[in-house]
C-alpha cells in the first residue's frame, strides 16, 4: 500500500505533523474528510 496513510489523524498535533510533511487535511463538521498530498504549485496557502 505505497502512498497510503496508516491511519486518519485524530488530534490537532497529527494534522500539524501531516501539514509539515506536505499533506492537506480537510476537516468538515469536526471530522476528517480527506487527506491530500500537495503537488507542486497547487499548494494551499490559506
Amino acid at each position: 500500500m505505497k502512498g497510503k496513510l496508516a491511519q486518519i489523524p485524530e488530534t490537532l498535533d497529527d494534522c500539524i505533523l501531516l501539514w509539515q510533511m506536505g499533506y492537506i487535511v480537510v476537516i468538515h463538521d469536526g471530522k476528517v474528510e480527506k487527506v491530500l498530498k500537495e503537488k507542486g504549485e497547487e499548494k494551499w496557502t490559506h
